[in-house]
C-alpha cells in the first residue's frame, strides 16, 4: 500500500509520541522532531507507510540513547493478555466454531497497536469483536486452504497480540496437521511491534513444529523492512497469514496473502474499500 499524505503528520505525531517515552528532554523532543521533518522532505512518499518511518525511526535511539522506548508497555500488554489466556482459550474449546473463534480472538489482538492508538480497551474489543462480523470475509477460503497445507507462514504484528495470535496457531494445529509453522518477528525493537524476546515471553517458541524467521528494522540498508528474499519465504509455505495494519502497508501489494487486521485510519479503510475500524479478513490474489 502506498503512502497518502496524509501519512506525512501521522508519521510526525508518532514520532513525538515515541520520544515522549524515551526521554522527558524537551530539547532532545523539538531538535528529533525537526530533524524528522527534514528526512520526511527528502524521501520518496511513494513508498508503503512503515518504510517511510524506518527512514525516520532510528533517529530517537540516535538522540537519546534508548533502543526500546516501547519496552515496559509491551511487557505490560503481554501480561494483561496473558492473564486472559485460560478463560480465553476455554472460550474457543466451547464455542461451536473453534477456529472462527480464535480468528476473531486474534483480529481483536491487533487493537493493541501503540502507533495507531493512543488508547485501548483489549477487553471491551474482544467483546466487540465477537458479536461484529467481518466487513471482509476470507474465512471459508481460509479453511479450505488449512485442509490441503502442510505449512503456515505468520507475519505477527504487535505486541499483547502476539498471545492471541499464540491462540489461533493452538487452535489450527488442534484441527489440522502442519508439519512447519513459520512466525516473522522484528529482528529489533521498533514502536511495540513482536521482538523474539516477546515470542519467548509468551511461550511462542513452546509450539510444535514452528521456527522464527526475523524482520528488517534499520540493519541492512534495505528500503523496506521486509527482507530481500521475503518472496522465497513465502513460496516455501502452503498458507501465508499477515496480522495487522502495518503488516498489511508493507504486504498487500504481494498476491496469495491472508491478511487479518482491524481497519486503524482511513487511509487503510479506504484501501480497503471498508470503513475506520472495520474488522478485516482478506486475500490478495
Amino acid at each position: 500500500m502506498k503512502a497518502h499524505l496524509d501519512c506525512i503528520p501521522c508519521q510526525q505525531r508518532q514520532m513525538l509520541k515515541i520520544l515522549r517515552l524515551a526521554t522527558d528532554d524537551q530539547q532532545i523532543h523539538e531538535r528529533v522532531l525537526r530533524e524528522t521533518v527534514h528526512r520526511l522532505g527528502e524521501i520518496d512518499w511513494h513508498q508503503d507507510p512503515m518504510t517511510l518511518m524506518k527512514h525516520t525511526y532510528h533517529l530517537i535511539t540516535q538522540a537519546t540513547g534508548n533502543p526500546d522506548p516501547y519496552q515496559d508497555l509491551k511487557i505490560q500488554s503481554n501480561d494483561e493478555v496473558l492473564r486472559l489466556y485460560p478463560d480465553l482459550r476455554t472460550l474457543i474449546q466451547t464455542s461451536d466454531d473453534k477456529l472462527l473463534t480464535a480468528c476473531k480472538l486474534a483480529v481483536a489482538g491487533n487493537i493493541m497497536d501503540f502507533g495507531a492508538k493512543d488508547h485501548f480497551n483489549i477487553r471491551e474489543t474482544i467483546g466487540h469483536v465477537l458479536e461484529t462480523d467481518f466487513a471482509l470475509n476470507e474465512y471459508t477460503h481460509f479453511v479450505s486452504s488449512l485442509k490441503e497445507a502442510s505449512s503456515l507462514l505468520l507475519f505477527a504484528d504487535n505486541a499483547g497480540e502476539v498471545v492471541l495470535d499464540k491462540l489461533l496457531l493452538e487452535t489450527i494445529l488442534q484441527i489440522y496437521h502442519l508439519d512447519k509453522i513459520t512466525v516473522a518477528v522484528k529482528e529489533k525493537p521498533v514502536l511495540n511491534d513482536v521482538t523474539m524476546q516477546d515470542a519467548e515471553y509468551v511461550g511462542l517458541t513452546t509450539l510444535p513444529n514452528i521456527e522464527f524467521r526475523q524482520v528488517n528494522t534499520t540493519s541492512n540498508g534495505h528500503a523496506s523492512w521486509m527482507p530481500d528474499n521475503v518472496t522465497s519465504w513465502m513460496q516455501e509455505h502452503d498458507i501465508v497469514l499477515s496480522k495487522g495494519q502495518a503488516n498489511y502497508e508493507v504486504l498487500s501489494e504481494y498476491p496469495g496473502i491472508y491478511f487479518l487486521l482491524i481497519a486503524k485510519c482511513q487511509i487503510v479503510a479506504e484501501d480497503t474499500g471498508t470503513y475506520n475500524g472495520a474488522l478485516i479478513f482478506t486475500y490478495t490474489s
